[in-house]
């Protein structure tokens, strides 16, 4: 079992360390959204990332949140 978790945490590892650059189809570059959008989601695992990267780049919080503790 103790192999398989240090097998997923590599993979994971690697798949954040990747550049993941998401271009329009005429090539210019898309600027993530740190709210994300359905076109990233639909990228599946690129698009999450993306989405994550971009907002522990930011340090987003969402607004919208029910799990943040409200003072």
């Amino acid at each position: 079992m103790k192999q398989k978790i240090e097998q997923s945490e590599k993979i994971i590892k690697q798949l954040y360390d990747d550049d993941y650059k998401m271009t329009t189809t005429d090539g210019k570059e898309f600027i993530i959204p740190p709210e994300g959008n359905l076109g990233l989601l639909a990228l599946g695992h690129k698009g999450l990332i993306a989405v994550r990267k971009k907002r522990k780049e930011i340090n987003w919080k969402n607004p919208n949140s029910l799990l943040d503790e409200k003072k």
